[in-house]
Formats: structure tokens, C-alpha cells, sequence
């Protein structure tokens, strides 16, 4: 707790520094202030990203010249053309916090491809629109990601939905406690904006911020390396003058957030031992033992100049940065935002981007309807679609030289593009006469084939088709061990590697 206390704090900190108290941040404040406490809001908006890989190439290129760095203008080139060019989000989204209903609906075109994704969760159920299965598949396709298992779930769960237009999937009997976390943060999210709010209005209500402007009934930011800088002198000025006001303010912050946090989980249940750290933090959170001195600060600007000015590039990449912000309230409960970052280099935007943004409280969430499958066993119906889709193609057993050992046994799938095991396990294996002998039922299960065992004969049998093999070997602490070797009964080609003291067999199933 002590950690999260001094990033929100520091930050408050941090926030009330680049603000300022004047009536253009109090409409700010008040703003987050009023959407925190909002339990149904709904949100819209569109998002918009341009990339000049030209300019990026020449960046990438710079940056290695000056970290004399191996990357050569064709890599740079290469790296710089596997990045998009054009992003553009269209986003709607509802959310009702105290009955943890959530709908977010984005719709991303990339490079001119449209990709949509929806998802809405109720409760403990997910429910995800079929054509976001798609999306994700295509969005991992285009960047070179279908190389790992991720790309398999969302293949699993793109055929699973099958012709419904959704997939609807159960947290189960966790649902409960995650609901409870998320109402939680949701509430604590609350309070730490509201005090925040209180922070900065009480620690900064004689400074003013030169960032910040009035515009119509809203405030605008604007936000350039220069005028950071000498908003930091002017900040530094009024530090060292009110640092009492700002240390009062403080303390009182660290106070209410303890006091906070500990009725919080107190009402939800949480350990008492949460009031014994309370007490064991506060004193070492209170202002003159955290808050840095004005040397700090000063020293603190002067390694961001010093590291600035060991690389031109940088320097000329941050100089030239450039963000406006601004937020208008609309009407009753409602607010526009809009953001504007550009990031020139060499006399060319490099980077720019562009939001819009509209939030306002609502009555109730919209409902919503969905035809969906119904997915209550991820683990069993995703086993079930990899057998068929990507069946077992081998075993690998690897092991030392010795007496008694264990040894570990992985299963590697067919079809895949990447190396994925089906399972991983360390068995014990045991040489006799320099024959390794390895537990008959791990293995041959792991590859498929069903199990049977006679105890009246005390024999083992694998069952291949209508095929019954006898694989009895010896039986110790009841588990049955053969020779590798007997694996080609089932018609595996067994084949052996030795490095050394270091052994491997692959049992490879015969093809269908």
C-alpha cells in the first residue's frame, strides 16, 4: 500500500505543479471531479494517428548514428515501414459501474482496413461479437503474430462461435470476487480523483498556470518543451515560497487517502492488518520526510537538460513536440475533450495525433441483445478443437545417463506454425541393462490413444481403432513402465539423439 501511496500521491503532486488553481484549471478539476463520481456514463469519439515513415526511417537512423548502433539505413527503412501509417478509431462505449454492465464498441481502420470490435460484459458473463474474432486473426496476421498460442485461442473461438453473432463466455464461480475488485476500484478511483480535486485547489490556489487559458466555458492546454520550461522556473518560484501551504496540503492529502483506503476495504472485508499499516506508513509519507527539497527539483531539470543535450536528436525531437488539450462542459453532466499532438523532426511531422472525445451521464445503459454460443468449458471444448484441428504429432523424451532418474516428456502438435506443447510433465524413468524404460500411460495418452488396464492379468492395453495392443512392461508403484522401442507396436517411429550424458527419443504417431 505504501508504494501506491507514493505514486498517487507523487503524482498529485506532479499534476498540481503543471496546473496551477486559476478559474481555467478549476473548470478541469471539477470536470474529472463530476465523471469519476458518474456510476452510468456514456462515451464517443473518434481517434486519429498518421505516421510520415520517411521521417521515421530518418529518425531510427539518426538515433543509431549517435548510439553508433549496427542498424543500417535499409534496416531502418524496413523497421520503419512494418509500423502503420494511418490509424483511425471510432469509438462508442456505456458503462454502468454499480451493476457491472460494460459495452465498448470500436471500430479501427488501419492503413485504410477496417477492423470492428465489440465486446459487452454483464455481470459474470463476456459476451464478444463474432466478427471481433475476426478482427483480432486479421490484425495478428498483419503484423506476424500467428506464431503463438494467442493466435489459437481466438482461432478456437472464432469456429466455436459458429454461425450465432457473438460468443458469450462465464467467468464462473470468480465472478463474484472480481465484481466485488472492480466496484472496489471503481469506488476508490472516486475518492483519489476527488482528493486529488481538493490537493491541488488547496496546495495551488495562488498560482497560475501559464498553460493553460480560457476558451468559451472551457479551458484550453498547451503544452511545448519551452513553455515547460519556464512554466518549471515560475513553479519552483512559488514552491519555495508556499512550501508550508503546499506541505499542509500535502499531509492532509496522505491522511484522508489512508483513511480512505482503509474504510474502504474495511467495508469490503478486507484484513483489519490494513489499519496497522496505516500506521506504520503515514509517518514516513508526511511531507518533511517525501516532499523534495528545492535542490531536488532543480537538479531533477538539470539531468533532463543534461541527457537532452548528449543527444541532438532527442533534443530536437522533444523541442518540437507540441499538445493542445481542451475540455468544455456541454450543457448538464456532459463534457467535450478534444487532444492535439503533433511531433515534427527535421521541419516535418513525424507523428501526429488528433481526439475527440464526448462524455456525459446517462439514466441507464443501453441493453443489449445478442444470438450468442455459449461457452461454460473453455479448457474441455479447447483441448477438443486442437485434437482436431492440431493433433498430437509427437513425444519428445529427454533424459540423463544414470540409474534412477527423472525425466521430462513434452508433446508437440501438428500443423502449427510455432513449436506449442501439449503438455509438459516430469515422469520418473529408469534404465535397466542400458535400456530406458518410460511410464507407458503418460505418454501414450498424452499422444492420444486410449488406455485400458486388465488388473486381473495385471496387463496394460492400448486401444488404435479397434486394434487392442498389449504394452504391458513391469509394474512399479503402480505405474506400468516399457522400453521406448514398444511404442512401434502402435506403428511409431521411435527415434534416438545422444549428446554426451544427454539423451533424447521422439515418438512419432504414424500419419492418418
Amino acid at each position: 500500500m505504501k508504494k501506491v501511496l507514493v505514486i498517487v500521491l507523487t503524482m498529485l503532486l506532479a499534476i498540481g505543479m503543471m496546473t496551477g488553481c486559476s478559474q481555467a484549471e478549476l473548470i478541469a478539476l471539477n470536470a474529472y471531479t463530476d465523471m469519476a463520481a458518474w456510476e452510468t456514463t456514456q462515451q464517443s469519439g473518434t481517434i486519429t494517428a498518421e505516421i510520415n515513415r520517411e521521417q521515421l526511417a530518418k529518425l531510427i537512423s539518426a538515433f543509431a548514428a549517435e548510439w553508433e548502433s549496427d542498424i543500417s539505413a535499409e534496416d531502418a527503412n524496413e523497421i520503419s515501414s512494418s509500423i502503420f501509417q494511418s490509424l483511425k478509431i471510432d469509438y462508442t462505449a456505456e458503462a454502468d459501474v454499480k451493476a457491472q454492465k460494460i459495452f465498448a464498441d470500436f471500430d479501427v481502420t488501419l492503413d485504410g482496413e477496417l477492423y470492428p470490435l465489440e465486446v459487452y460484459f454483464e455481470g459474470n458473463k463476456i459476451t464478444v461479437a463474432k466478427e471481433t474474432f475476426g478482427s483480432v486473426m486479421k490484425l495478428m496476421d498483419k503484423y506476424g503474430l500467428t506464431e503463438n498460442e494467442t493466435y489459437t485461442y481466438v482461432e478456437f473461438l472464432n469456429e466455436y462461435t459458429g454461425d450465432k453473432d457473438s460468443l458469450q463466455i462465464s467467468l464462473g464461480e470468480d465472478a463474484n470476487y472480481y465484481t466485488e475488485q472492480q466496484n472496489i476500484a471503481a469506488e476508490l478511483g472516486n475518492n483519489v480523483t476527488a482528493l486529488a480535486a481538493d490537493f491541488i485547489k488547496t496546495a495551488f490556489s495562488d498560482y497560475t498556470s501559464t498553460l493553460s487559458s480560457p476558451e468559451g466555458n472551457g479551458v484550453k492546454f498547451e503544452v511545448t518543451y519551452e513553455k515547460l520550461v519556464k512554466e518549471f522556473g515560475s513553479l519552483l518560484g512559488y514552491y519555495i515560497g508556499h512550501k508550508d501551504k503546499i506541505a499542509d496540503a500535502w499531509d492532509t492529502a496522505v491522511t484522508s487517502y489512508a483513511k480512505i483506503f482503509e474504510n474502504l476495504f474495511s467495508y469490503h472485508g478486507a484484513d483489519v492488518e490494513i489499519a496497522e499499516d496505516n500506521q506504520e506508513f503515514l509517518p514516513e509519507m508526511k511531507a518533511d520526510s517525501i516532499l523534495p527539497s528545492a535542490a531536488d527539483l532543480t537538479g531533477a531539470l538539470e539531468e533532463v537538460q543534461e541527457a537532452l543535450n548528449e543527444s541532438s536528436t532527442l533534443k530536437e525531437l522533444v523541442s518540437g513536440a507540441n499538445l493542445i488539450c481542451a475540455i468544455t462542459p456541454v450543457g448538464k453532466d456532459a463534457y467535450d475533450m478534444k487532444y492535439d499532438f503533433a511531433l515534427p523532426y527535421q521541419g516535418v511531422n513525424m507523428l501526429t495525433m488528433n481526439m475527440t472525445d464526448h462524455r456525459k451521464k446517462i439514466d441507464k445503459i443501453t441493453e443489449r441483445q445478442y444470438n450468442s454460443a455459449v461457452l461454460n468449458d473453455f479448457d474441455t471444448e479447447y483441448e477438443n478443437f486442437m485434437n482436431r484441428q492440431y493433433p498430437i504429432l509427437n513425444a519428445k523424451l529427454s533424459w540423463r545417463e544414470g540409474g534412477a532418474l527423472y525425466g521430462d516428456i513434452t508433446f508437440y502438435r501438428k500443423n502449427l506454425d510455432y513449436t506449442l506443447y501439449y503438455d509438459y510433465v516430469w515422469r520418473q524413468f529408469i534404465v535397466i541393462d542400458d535400456r530406458i524404460y518410460v511410464p507407458m500411460r503418460t505418454i501414450a495418452e498424452g499422444l492420444g490413444y486410449e488406455v485400458q488396464w486388465d488388473s486381473e492379468n495385471e496387463k496394460a492395453y492400448v486401444l488404435d481403432g479397434d486394434n487392442r495392443i498389449d504394452m504391458s512392461g513391469f509394474v512399479r508403484e503402480d505405474t506400468t513402465y516399457i522400453k521406448v522401442r514398444d511404442f512401434e507396436k502402435l506403428g511409431c517411429t521411435v527415434y534416438y539423439v545422444q549428446n554426451g550424458l544427454s539423451n533424447t527419443a521422439t515418438v512419432t504417431k504414424p500419419e492418418v
